[in-house]
């Protein structure tokens, strides 16, 4: 079997059915944040955020940042930008997610 047929089994049959349970993880912490803190956090506020309630599960940017950008472009949107504003993380001037208004929440099935 070639190298590229290898992977592209992997992403059939490990990865993309993961995608979904992500996502909804991503989304339930997303909301989470905005519960509990009343403000929409930047990506890697959301990230520092996952981290303090799940200390010993490994995150990084990437467990967060790409799952935002597939909810945003589903149909119907789950999540969107909200306004731009200095990042406590990064010191960077940023966007913020909120939950999409006036959509259904998906199903949380469990941790990713």
């Amino acid at each position: 079997m070639r190298q590229a047929e290898t992977a592209a089994t992997v992403y059939r049959e490990d990865i993309k059915p993961t995608l979904t349970d992500r996502q909804q993880f991503v989304r339930h912490e997303l909301a989470q944040f905005v519960v509990s803190l009343h403000y929409g956090p930047t990506s890697l506020e959301l990230l520092r955020f996952m981290h303090h309630r799940y200390p010993d599960r490994y995150f990084d940017v990437n467990s967060v940042r790409p799952r935002l950008n597939e909810l945003e472009a589903m149909e119907p949107q789950q999540v969107r930008h909200g306004v731009k504003r200095r990042c406590d993380v990064s010191g960077k001037t940023v966007l913020t997610w909120v939950l999409a208004t006036g959509r259904p929440a998906p199903a949380q099935t469990g941790l990713f």
